[in-house]
């Protein structure tokens, strides 16, 4: 029999990094077309996938924990969009 019990965690946060992963991506289209923001909170999906990783019943499943954050547009490259205009603004 297969056992379940070590997936739960790393199943339950990788869906949830799923739904806000889809989510970021339709509220970065929505505000790149009416050329607005979004708030901080996108960054919940990354943490997510992070955590999702980490609860992986799998050895040196921490060396993966970049991919979950980098994927979710909210995470990584939101930081790096931001960190890059204002550096521009400043520039």
């Amino acid at each position: 029999m297969i056992e379940f019990t070590p997936w739960i965690y790393s199943l339950i946060f990788g869906l949830i990094w799923l739904l806000i992963t889809t989510g970021n991506i339709f509220s970065l289209m929505s505000a790149a077309q009416r050329k607005g923001s979004t708030s901080l909170i996108l960054f919940i999906g990354g943490v997510a996938g992070i955590i999702s990783v980490l609860t992986a019943p799998f050895p040196d499943s921490y060396l993966w924990l970049w991919i979950p954050a980098l994927v979710d547009p909210g995470s990584l490259p939101a930081l790096g969009s931001i960190l890059w205009n204002t550096w521009k603004e400043k520039h």
